[in-house]
């Protein structure tokens, strides 16, 4: 990165870090990839080396992945940024899935609960995945971070249901099952059409979906109290103007980002909340 970027990153009091440690190429094995950053990480400028990562160092130690782990996995983090948010993740993907493709490197991907359609790391997902040749390498896992070690309770759990001595072909078998059900949500995931209808003769603005199984919902206030509109509609043929709410309140179709960006009237925007709960 830049010097003109970090100094844009301190001038608007944005924590970061960017992974200083130099790797011998020839010796790795695995390709780690974390969430974000945490305290350890930001201070002392190197990745998966607090708690969680102190975890994972164990396990590949105890079960024979790896003999020198800081040397044999590059560390990576879904995004440089110390923060729970995060919305540009595509040029990290790019750069994780290019070292991939040029030593043939397995993508290891700890922490899962946020990957899926319209979930944090929605992004990240679709951008690995369309920058890696090889889709068997992208192994996705439960994160190794205390108290809860996910991590070695998935292990155990795919130990005793594979039956498999090599640690190798158990951490393979559980990253490719993790993925295939991530790629499972988006196969899943139906189409969504958008309406937006303006304010009009003292009538608060309101957000409408269209879901491809026809469902077409709309959450608004009646005289302060949460009403819904729950129609049924083509979800292929149908057209703004076909519908005016209550007779009168006209619609124009918008897209998905504008239909979550919208401010409503003394009401959450509670478009993702919605599409969330049907997928």
């Amino acid at each position: 990165m830049t010097t003109e970027f970090n100094n844009r990153l301190d001038e608007l009091g944005i924590k970061y870090c960017f992974n200083e440690q130099t790797y011998d190429f020839s010796k790795l094995k695995f390709i780690i990839v974390g969430d974000n950053p945490g305290n350890t990480e930001y201070k002392e400028k190197r990745f998966f080396i607090g708690p969680s990562g102190q975890e994972l160092r164990r396990h590949f130690k105890s079960n024979g992945l790896s003999t020198d782990f800081d040397n044999e996995c590059i560390i990576f983090n879904k995004t440089f940024i110390h923060t729970t948010k995060t919305v540009e993740l595509e040029p990290i993907a790019k750069e994780i899935a290019k070292i991939s493709n040029k030593f043939d490197l397995p993508i290891l991907i700890f922490g899962k609960s946020n990957i899926g359609p319209n979930l944090l790391f929605d992004g990240f997902w679709k951008a690995i995945n369309q920058f890696t040749n090889n889709k068997e390498k992208l192994l996705v896992f439960n994160h190794p971070s205390p108290p809860y070690l996910q991590f070695d309770k998935e292990w155990d759990k795919y130990k005793n249901e594979f039956n498999t001595d090599s640690s190798l072909t158990l951490l393979k078998r559980i990253g490719l099952a993790n993925s295939e059900n991530i790629n499972n949500k988006y196969k899943k995931q139906m189409e969504v059409r958008f309406f937006y209808g303006a304010s009009t003769h003292n009538t608060w603005p309101k957000l409408f979906v269209l879901t491809s199984d026809g469902k077409f919902y709309c959450e608004y206030l009646d005289f302060m109290k949460p009403a819904r509109v729950n129609l049924n509609f083509d979800f292929s043929t149908f057209k703004a103007e076909d519908y005016k709410w209550d007779g009168y309140q006209s619609i124009v179709e918008i897209d998905e980002a504008t239909a979550k960006s919208k401010t409503l009237t003394r009401q959450a925007n509670w478009v993702s909340n919605y599409l969330n709960s049907r997928r």
